[in-house]
């Protein structure tokens, strides 16, 4: 797991739920952060202290609601090999499943790869929905009378 190409956690669990009534599935991926690697600081300078669980949740929440989310990422081309890149991208809905109130959630984006599969079933499904044997037929009309007008 990375934040700004900074290493700063690690996977820890996936798992993969469905739901008995609409077969859905979700994904959720438990990762542990290295705390050491968040230091949260004031105007001062860099100090390092232990936060209270109060604490840890405030700051959290605050990362989050400043745009702190998760995206799947290749790391890898020649493995396929995937990774999670934190980020902050305050433009973005906070989409929470809060199913496990015990670990911290942190909001998901879609993939690169989920925005191009999105944007290529939209077009697909929009060309289907063309009425292409019409628009051939009148393409064919519109050149025999073109063909006519200038002969």
């Amino acid at each position: 797991m990375n934040f700004r190409g900074v290493r700063v956690g690690s996977v820890t669990n996936i798992k993969v739920l469905f739901n008995r009534e609409d077969l859905s599935a979700r994904i959720p991926v438990y990762i542990e952060l290295e705390p050491e690697r968040f230091t949260p600081t004031s105007n001062g300078p860099v100090t390092e202290h232990d936060l209270t669980d109060a604490e840890e949740k405030e700051f959290m929440d605050r990362l989050i609601e400043h745009g702190l989310r998760a995206q799947l990422q290749m790391q890898s081309l020649v493995t396929g090999q995937l990774m999670i890149q934190l980020d902050f991208l305050p433009d973005t809905p906070v989409r929470l499943v809060k199913e496990d109130t015990s670990v911290f959630e942190i909001p998901t984006i879609p993939s690169d790869m989920q925005e191009i599969e999105r944007t290529l079933d939209t077009a697909i499904t929009a060309l289907n929905e063309l009425d292409l044997d019409n628009i051939g037929n009148k393409l064919s009309s519109t050149a025999d009378g073109i063909d006519r007008l200038v002969n």
